[in-house]
């Protein structure tokens, strides 16, 4: 399917201008009379949206690990995803809405967000990695080439219900009351992440050790791998003594 934006169709609305352009409070105040409070940042200029509607157009193939934002001349910024999260033609998916469950999210697979600052937004069945049938098909090399990079990303509060991050990059993560719920996280590399407060609810958590880690310290602070299969091996090592 084209997710290619027509800028021509966008109807056209005056921002702030001048030396207050970068005025974040302004522009707060903007996007939230615009009904999209989680908007903070300046629009990004029309060459930078014909080059991201560009990028659109690239068909994703799993089998080969091309993505439409994987490798890109300059990496994603947060005003970027605002932008292309703002322009979907069908709008972005209600998660409280059954009937929109199934709809597809923002593809970014591959794509690099380490450090970006990702706080509050609506990135509900967001494509940052394979789908499980695919996972279970894939060579590792392909499922990491799928997987999103959001290492040390701020995601505190952030919508990511029903997403695919199956595989997808989340070492040192703030994912601090992250809405989760339904989303795929088998296989997430979640080393170092900071879960306190968020909703996992129906989420299928897989090989990340969520749910022994929180059983046991009651804290979901995502420890190193080599933490993790010490947990997990502990009361065995104990059985065989």
């Amino acid at each position: 399917m084209d997710q290619s934006i027509n800028l021509q169709e966008r109807p056209f609305q005056p921002w702030p201008q001048g030396s207050i352009a970068n005025d974040c409070d302004l522009w707060r105040d903007y996007w939230r009379n615009r009904n999209h409070p989680w908007r903070t940042e300046p629009e990004i200029d029309v060459k930078r949206q014909a080059m991201l509607n560009q990028y659109l157009t690239t068909m994703a193939n799993s089998e080969r690990g091309c993505y439409p934002f994987k490798d890109i001349g300059s990496k994603l910024s947060r005003a970027d995803v605002e932008w292309l999260l703002a322009s979907r033609v069908d709008g972005n998916v209600d998660w409280s809405n059954v009937h929109q469950r199934e709809c597809a999210g923002l593809d970014l697979r591959g794509a690099d967000l380490r450090k970006v600052r990702l706080s509050g937004l609506p990135l509900t069945h967001m494509r940052g990695g394979l789908i499980s049938d695919e996972w279970v098909l894939a060579t590792d090399h392909q499922r990491d080439l799928a997987g999103v990079h959001l290492e040390r990303a701020d995601l505190r509060g952030a919508h990511l219900e029903g997403a695919d991050l199956c595989g997808a990059h989340l070492a040192g993560a703030d994912l601090r009351g992250a809405h989760l719920e339904g989303a795929d996280l088998c296989g997430a590399h979640l080393a170092g992440a900071d879960l306190r407060g968020a909703h996992l609810e129906g989420a299928d958590r897989g090989q990340t050790c969520v749910e022994r880690i929180w059983r046991e310290t009651r804290s979901f602070r995502i420890l190193p791998i080599y933490e993790c299969l010490f947990s997990i091996t502990q009361p065995f090592w104990r059985a065989s003594r």
